[in-house]
């Protein structure tokens, strides 16, 4: 329906259209932050069914283009609804994927932390089993001996690095994943939902130190093996 050019635009304080989008915006807020919104479209629908009978009995000043206004109020009604699945599918996309994708992480956490670190302690632990081995040889040669030694020690430093990472992943990652989840299961509110981004970029820093350890102790265990080899060729 085009404004009648004859009649000014209705005052903000009166404009029903006004109304409509300022409770709309409230809407989406409570669709958003998953809390009741059913009560307020109630209100919306009345109020336009109100200003149509008030509209009919012709008191309004007529100074002013209300016949614009309520169509333009009831466009911003149909527009919206038209819309409101969308936020809700928006927030439940959201939610499900911060839901589904912190389930994953916490078993490829346990994963990792029961099967990933066997490698390590077993190449680190071949070392040190037999380095022990050659300590309990008798009179065995000076360069035997100092490899075993030697091999000894860094084997037990590479376990220790393993160890320390894998002991930090468990520990950091399970308070992580349990306050991501505590949050999830609550009545959580938009932003919330949104800043769990910010909190996992922030809390999973720890990682970067898992990292260092774990890949230390592999590069590790390359640069001892090649030390104990050129101490036996010696």
């Amino acid at each position: 329906m085009p404004r009648d050019p004859s009649r000014q635009i209705v005052p903000e304080d009166g404009s029903l259209a006004r109304t409509v989008l300022e409770l709309w915006k409230g809407i989406q807020k409570n669709v958003y932050d998953d809390t009741p919104y059913t009560e307020t479209i109630r209100i919306i629908e009345n109020a336009i069914s109100e200003r149509e009978v008030v509209l009919a009995g012709e008191s309004l000043n007529p100074t002013y283009d209300w016949a614009y206004d309520l169509e333009l109020a009831k466009f911003h009604h149909r527009f919206n609804l038209d819309w409101l699945d969308y936020h809700q599918q928006t927030r439940q996309k959201l939610y499900d994927f911060w839901k589904d994708s912190s389930e994953r992480q916490i078993k490829s956490l346990w994963e990792l932390s029961l099967n990933g670190y066997k490698m390590l302690y077993l190449i680190h632990g071949a070392v040190a089993l037999g380095s022990l081995n050659a300590l309990t040889i008798k009179n065995p040669e000076k360069a035997v001996h100092l490899a075993a030694q030697l091999g000894l020690f860094f084997a037990l430093l590479g376990i220790f690095a393993a160890g320390l990472g894998q002991l930090i992943l468990v520990r950091e990652g399970s308070m992580a994943f349990t306050k991501i989840h505590s949050v999830l299961y609550s009545k959580i509110k938009w932003k919330k939902l949104l800043a769990l981004g910010r909190y996992s970029r922030r809390r999973f820093k720890f990682t970067k130190i898992v990292d260092i350890l774990v890949y230390g102790s592999v590069f590790w265990f390359c640069i001892y093996t090649i030390i104990l080899y050129v101490v036996l060729i010696s």
